[in-house]
């Protein structure tokens, strides 16, 4: 379905498309319910940035779900790379649909600091196999993570899989920062869809210590040089545990057309290359 709303400002992300247009899923939010709930882990493999088995995390889904909701814990380690990408699918065993591909969200902190918290907002019908898969650039250890499986959203307008923007599988990370306090990452220069919201997820790469600190990642849409802020995440990053969510999920909210170019600009004072972005657009159903 293509939708075409002129604007791209922070006010008319908010109101989101006009009347004339599906009204996208976070307009009309059901009550969350818990349809199930995981607490497990994946065990990498001797292979860096290679997927591992699917591993289950609900033979069979007791209703209908629009979200699923992950916290990534557990996973930072001072010296070692701590890249890790999540993939997550339906269907029999061995026959697995892709929802939700290469997630980055490596150096989750442990539960004092909150972990890593992701919403992929996705229609599941009741009685579905939901498994999960991981990747890398760390070898045989094990990445821990927290789901749950929520009926919060219309699954009339929730779409049935999102897109990740700005991620590689051959670092198994996000884009990376640069640049000074103020600089506008480029995260794709040409979005593939149309999106009613775009989310954004922040994470720590590189193995060099973080400084303790709340960092702000803005999103914003348009040309370098003319960028239109249009929704913020705010994460907490501590040296010697990793990266924790103060305000997340960083919703982005509104009509964003196919073609648009999205950027995140930092506030970071120093080590910028040590944390990164990605973004999960949600297409309209």
């Amino acid at each position: 379905m293509s939708v075409r709303y002129a604007s791209t400002s922070l006010a008319s992300l908010g109101r989101g498309p006009k009347s004339s247009q599906p009204v996208p899923w976070f307009r009309r939010r059901a009550a969350s319910r818990s349809s199930s709930y995981s607490a497990s882990s994946i065990t990498l493999g001797a292979v860096a940035h290679t997927k591992t088995a699917w591993s289950q995390l609900v033979a069979s889904t007791s209703a209908s779900v629009g979200c699923i909701r992950v916290v990534v814990r557990s996973n930072y380690n001072l010296g070692n790379s701590n890249t890790l990408m999540l993939d997550f699918g339906v269907g029999a065993a061995g026959s697995e649909t892709v929802i939700a591909a290469n997630i980055a969200c490596g150096g989750g902190a442990n539960t004092t600091y909150g972990g890593i918290v992701i919403e992929i907002p996705v229609a599941i019908p009741a009685s579905t196999r939901v498994a999960v898969r991981a990747q890398s650039a760390r070898t045989s250890w094990t990445a821990n993570y927290q789901a749950v499986l929520l009926a919060n959203s219309d699954i009339a307008t929730t779409p049935a899989s999102v897109t990740v923007i700005g991620t590689s599988t051959s670092t198994s990370a996000g884009t990376a920062m640069s640049g000074s306090s103020g600089t506008y990452v480029q995260i794709t220069a040409s979005t593939a869809a149309d999106y009613q919201a775009v989310i954004i997820v922040p994470s720590i790469s590189a193995t060099s210590s973080q400084t303790n600190s709340a960092v702000t990642f803005t999103l914003a849409t348009g040309a370098a040089g003319s960028e239109v802020d249009v929704g913020q995440c705010v994460a907490a990053f501590d040296g010697g545990v990793g990266v924790g969510n103060v305000i997340l999920p960083g919703y982005c909210g509104g009509f964003i057309p196919a073609g648009t170019r999205l950027s995140v600009k930092h506030n970071l004072s120093s080590n910028p290359g040590s944390y990164d972005i990605c973004l999960i657009g949600v297409p309209y159903a």
